[in-house]
């Protein structure tokens, strides 16, 4: 059976590349090529077996077998794609075979345990406090800086009072609490 052909990666122009210089090369070419790898063998599982792993943790095991490959410009990224197909192409699919070997075999990396979920929870939690902190029902995360700075103003022109002056007691509160141990 002949193995698929990997596709040509298209980047797309960083809308801040031309405020932010480095912008154009805070990508990693070779984590594109990794999850490519990955997405490519995944589709080779059945549904179920799908499930049991987990990408955060396939493509963090290659990328950490693999070198990294920046570039500042299109050019060279259509270079460094180009010998990274030629001479990284059998190594990449080598490592992401080990990754899912690893990942497998290993209790700690667990599909449903990752970072992201358990920062995602925590953000909510946060998110639910300030709401009731700020009395502010709508506060989300694209709204939370302005919405601080309207309630700090609103508080300097004393049209603000906090409901529960105990929630700001600092000497009970769990940031100070860590902070002191």
């Amino acid at each position: 059976m002949q193995k698929p052909r990997m596709a040509r990666l298209q980047f797309p122009v960083s809308p801040t590349a031309e405020t932010h210089p480095l912008e154009q090369i805070s990508k990693n070419l070779m984590e594109a090529l990794v999850l490519e790898e990955i997405e490519r063998q995944l589709s080779q599982t059945s549904p179920k077996q799908q499930k049991l792993y987990s990408k955060p943790s396939l493509l963090a095991f290659a990328l950490n077998r693999l070198p990294g490959l920046y570039a500042t410009s299109k050019r060279g990224r259509s270079i460094q794609e180009e010998q990274a197909r030629a001479h990284l192409g059998p190594k990449i699919e080598q490592v992401v075979r080990q990754a899912f070997a690893a990942v497998t075999n290993d209790p700690l990396r667990s599909s449903v345990d990752n970072w992201a979920s358990s920062d995602e929870t925590e953000l909510q939690r946060i998110m639910i406090e300030l709401q009731d902190l700020l009395q502010y029902p709508q506060l989300n995360p694209e709204n939370l800086i302005g919405v601080v700075k309207e309630r700090i103003l609103q508080s300097a022109r004393g049209e603000f009072l906090l409901d529960n002056l105990q929630s700001l007691d600092w000497e009970k509160h769990p940031l100070h609490q860590r902070s002191c141990s």
